[in-house]
Formats: C-alpha cells, sequence, structure tokens
C-alpha cells in the first residue's frame, strides 16, 4: 500500500492517473484506426464505444468541456484530411471519418449539457 505523506501526492497521483487513461485513449484510437483491418463489424462498433465511453469518463473526471472535445475533434478532422489526400480509398479514412462523426455528436451533446447548465445557474 502506497503511504501519502502530503496532500501534494495525491494531486500528483490523480494527475498521473488522467494522463496514463488519456494515452490509453490515444493509443486505443490508434490502434483502432491504423492496425486494425477496418472490417466494420460488432467488434469495431463495440471498441469505438468502449473508447468514446473512456473518453467520456476522463471528460468527467479532469474537467474537460465541450472544446477540449472539439478541440480533438480538429485534430481527428486533420488527420482524416491527410489520410484522404494521401489515399481517398484507403478504408481507414473511412475509420477515421466514424471517429470524426462520433465526436461531432459528442461535442454537441456536452455543449447542450453545459448550457442547460449555465442556464439552470443563472435563474
Amino acid at each position: 500500500m502506497v503511504k501519502i505523506e502530503n496532500k501534494f501526492d495525491v494531486i500528483s497521483v490523480n494527475k498521473r492517473f488522467q494522463i496514463a487513461l488519456l494515452l490509453l485513449f490515444f493509443a486505443g484510437f490508434i490502434y483502432d484506426v491504423f492496425f486494425i483491418v477496418p472490417a466494420f463489424t460488432l467488434v469495431s462498433d463495440i471498441r469505438l464505444f468502449s473508447l468514446l465511453l473512456l473518453w467520456i469518463f476522463l471528460s468527467k473526471i479532469s474537467g474537460f468541456n465541450s472544446m477540449a472535445t472539439l478541440k480533438v475533434l480538429v485534430g481527428f478532422l486533420l488527420v482524416m484530411f491527410f489520410l484522404f489526400i494521401s489515399s481517398q480509398t484507403n478504408p481507414v479514412v473511412e475509420r477515421v471519418g466514424s471517429w470524426v462523426y462520433m465526436f461531432l455528436l459528442m461535442a454537441i451533446i456536452q455543449q447542450l449539457s453545459e448550457s442547460r447548465k449555465r442556464v439552470s445557474r443563472q435563474k
């Protein structure tokens, strides 16, 4: 068992956990898009949704807002843009497109939730 001597150790452990989850998410994205033969089956959908659930969990514990999700979305769009220029018929481009669509949907839902919270605080 780890003995915590002061409160700064708790903060650093929490941040390390968040960074580990963030690295796990991006490693999962890279693995899903580039290293798996793109066959759109139930397994690939389960993998996509499990990584999306990991992002939702990470955004809740880290305090990411919809702008952070939109920044990741722009990164995915840039990846898709360069992949589309290099090879238009590559199935990897279609897989990144599904990630872009899901993150756009998630960012919109996050934005609606945040605006609803803002409105309820003003009342």
